[in-house]
């Protein structure tokens, strides 16, 4: 299993790549490694767009630095992300079908079809189960 830390970051005109070892109380950063995105070409095929440029660049940097089986961690910009919590009448449901359910509400909520983007989902805790916190400048009861 690799141990290390892979940090990439989608610029608009190159890609970054920052590897890290992690330690026990510090991670060590051990290699650095900066490429440009080729330019467009103007000719409006699926292969000038960013997306396919920028792929093309990080296929070739995960071949070239064998860091195919790390932790990678990926920056991508703000105004490219969405965050919304769902809120569902149900309790316990298998993942696929959860997934099935996030599905169908994410077409309602965000406004880009999902056959164009990619999206994840973890369960909350229930409020049963979080600890109950005192709002801020409160004190808790004495007893």
């Amino acid at each position: 299993m690799a141990n290390r830390i892979i940090a990439v970051d989608l610029g608009a005109w190159s890609l970054k790549v920052a590897i890290a070892q992690p330690g026990l109380r510090h991670a060590t950063l051990t290699g650095y490694v900066e490429r440009r995105i080729p330019p467009a070409t103007g000719d409006g095929s699926d292969d000038d767009r960013y997306e396919a440029r920028a792929g093309r660049v990080l296929s070739q940097l995960i071949h070239d630095l064998k860091i195919d089986h790390d932790n990678v961690y990926l920056g991508v910009p703000g105004d490219h992300v969405f965050t919304h919590v769902l809120e569902f009448p149900f309790k316990s449901l298998r993942r696929a079908d959860l997934e099935r359910a996030v599905g169908a509400e994410l077409e309602n909520v965000v406004p880009v079809d999902l056959e164009d983007m990619v999206y994840a989902f973890e369960t909350l805790p229930t409020d049963a189960a979080a600890p109950a916190a005192a709002p801020p400048g409160a004190a808790p009861p004495r007893r």
